[in-house]
């Protein structure tokens, strides 16, 4: 299924531009994506929230700000999804999002499953 969204070739996390974009700082980077792990859960709720409501500018923005972190952090994959999610949103198509919803959970434990460990 995540097949018909994302690009089997996009990585879960492209580590070396990450580390460029985070002047070669891996103790930076692993902060950044525990960050991004530990805020994720609340933009999920909300979005799946905004979706549910059909509120389009909510669910438009979070996906957004979800896709901007994404991108910051070469979180390939839940870019993509996040794009979807967007672009589902600005077309107001709450039945493609809700498809999308059950890839981004994929691909969020395939992120959990790369993270740091504490």
């Amino acid at each position: 299924m995540s097949e018909e969204y994302i690009p089997e070739t996009l990585l879960v996390l492209d580590k070396t531009t990450a580390l460029e974009n985070f002047c070669d700082n891996a103790e930076l980077l692993d902060e950044m994506l525990q960050y991004f792990a530990d805020g994720i859960t609340e933009k999920l709720k909300t979005l799946k929230t905004a979706i549910a409501a059909k509120d389009y500018p909510v669910w438009i923005s979070t996906a957004h700000l979800i896709k901007g972190e994404a991108a910051t952090l070469c979180l390939q994959r839940i870019n993509a999804v996040a794009l979807k999610l967007e672009q589902a949103g600005k077309h107001q198509e709450p039945a493609e999002a809700e498809a999308m919803l059950a890839v981004m959970e994929k691909e969020m434990q395939s992120f959990a499953d790369i993270l740091p460990k504490k």
